[in-house]
């Protein structure tokens, strides 16, 4: 690749190692790439510098308009697995500070998600190209972020279809603790928890509480205790403040955490689930969602005893929040021919059943698009298209053909009494100017399918399908 010739495409890379750090000279990139080892090092700078945060200058001529490159190696001049700040300015965007990273292959390589922390990341910042001089300055935060530790957390959804928390500043240090959640419906939410953990009998925890203090908050944790495997539970935040086991709730935690996993390798934990948020009649202890209820949301990790979590390492409290509300991004419209769906709902049956969104004109069955999770008789379960053309439901002729291209990486399963389903929808007939009327009903589903009893009623409102 040629050298580029406008200002716009220089870049300056500070790459961080276990030694001591070290300034590469300008080199041009010509057609072939360069061999950064040919080159003398010499001592670059001090930074100022804090447990949390340094104040960062990089400062470079560039001699005439083509790429360069300036590196930061250590005495060894090893960079492989190597965190980097750089100074650059990609296709045609402004000139910004950004993380990146050195992988095994030394190579320089995006940090999925790392845009979306930039603001909270580098404070200060200025980044200019003049008198031909590239120059960034800026206090970074180098407490380390969840989305770059945590190999099974995509923070490609955060504000668009799920909302995450990712504090950059705690008590005692952040950790990499992070929290995620989609409400999918009043009963059920989405999680997500991970933080960065050495050992076992350790805890990453979320309260949601009516005020920013601890006491009397229902608790979701990802745990082990006395030596057991990490594993998410309900808990409690008693008045003491203390944090207290809840009598039964072991019973229940294969019926409310469903579809989840558990991840602890490398020092990282990751746990996710759905998570029944409907309550639970054994005790008012059990978390139970309030779509009108304003919640802070108490992020912490620390050690566990035999009776729970015990002192907090590491504390984050939000701004209070109606969890609801993903933020003016309260769908999950992807574009204007993609939609990704779920549809989950409580039920005892395993067979001929169907959870169904019609999208019309007004708030009456006929003439409506459908997009359904069912299983037709003895038939696996599986999201399809149909149709209302009056006060009951039809097949598309040849709609299965097309299902695998409209449906992508679906997940459809019934297990411990709830049924789900989600999709990524290639949704041909959505029109995103108009107000569409959502009918919601679930129920039976007859052998020939010609049509089915909807047992509940109409969502009405103006979603615009904003989305």
């Amino acid at each position: 690749m040629a050298p580029s010739s406008t200002a716009e495409h220089f870049y300056v890379a500070v790459t961080f190692s276990a030694y001591d750090v070290w300034l590469l000279p300008a080199a041009l990139v010509a057609d072939h790439p360069v061999n950064l080892f040919d080159h003398a090092v010499v001592p670059l700078f001090s930074t100022k510098q804090s447990h949390s945060s340094s104040s960062i200058p990089l400062l470079v001529p560039t001699g005439r308009a083509a790429l360069l490159f300036i590196a930061l190696l250590d005495a060894i001049r090893t960079t492989s697995n190597a965190p980097t700040i750089e100074c650059s300015s990609i296709s045609s965007e402004a000139l910004s500070m950004k993380f990146s990273y050195i992988n095994n292959n030394n190579v320089n390589v995006r940090i999925p998600g790392e845009p979306g922390i930039r603001d909270q990341y580098f404070s200060e910042e200025t980044a200019a190209f003049q008198n031909n001089q590239v120059y960034c300055s800026a206090v970074v935060n180098v407490q380390g972020s969840p989305i770059s530790n945590e190999e099974n957390f995509d923070a490609n959804g955060c504000g668009n279809d799920k909302v995450c928390v990712l504090p950059t500043s705690c008590y005692g240090g952040c950790n990499g603790m992070g929290f995620s959640y989609k409400m999918v419906s009043s009963s059920f939410m989405h999680i997500e928890l991970f933080a960065t953990l050495s050992a076992g009998n350790q805890y990453i925890a979320v309260g949601f509480s009516n005020d920013a203090l601890m006491g009397d908050d229902h608790v979701i944790e990802c745990s082990a205790l006395v030596n057991e495997s990490f594993s998410l539970k309900f808990s409690y935040n008693n008045n003491s403040p203390k944090n207290v086991r809840i009598p039964g709730e072991q019973g229940i935690r294969s019926s409310y955490f469903t579809f989840g996993s558990v991840s602890n390798s490398d020092a990282q934990l990751y746990c996710t689930a759905l998570v029944n948020v409907s309550g639970w009649s054994g005790s008012s202890e059990v978390f139970r969602y309030n779509p009108r209820q304003q919640y802070y949301l108490l992020l912490a990790s620390g050690f566990t005893d035999a009776n729970g979590l015990v002192l907090h390492k590491h504390t984050f409290v939000s701004s209070s929040r109606l969890l609801g509300d993903l933020g003016g991004n309260a769908d999950s419209v992807l574009s204007s021919s993609q939609i990704l769906f779920e549809l989950s709902m409580k039920t005892d049956a395993t067979s001929s059943i169907y959870l169904a969104l019609g999208f019309s004109d007004d708030n009456k069955m006929g003439l409506d698009n459908v997009i359904e999770c069912s299983t037709i008789g003895s038939s696996s379960l599986s999201m399809k298209f149909s149709y209302n053309p009056s006060t009951y439901n039809a097949r598309i002729n040849e709609e299965q053909q097309i299902e695998s291209l409209y449906f992508r990486n679906e997940t459809a399963k019934i297990a411990d009494g709830v049924m789900y389903c989600s999709a990524v929808v290639n949704v041909f007939t959505y029109d995103p100017k108009k107000t569409y009327y959502l009918l919601l009903a679930s129920g039976v589903t007859t052998a020939s399918d010609r049509e089915r009893i909807w047992d509940s009623g109409v969502w009405e409102g103006m979603l615009a399908l904003a989305l």
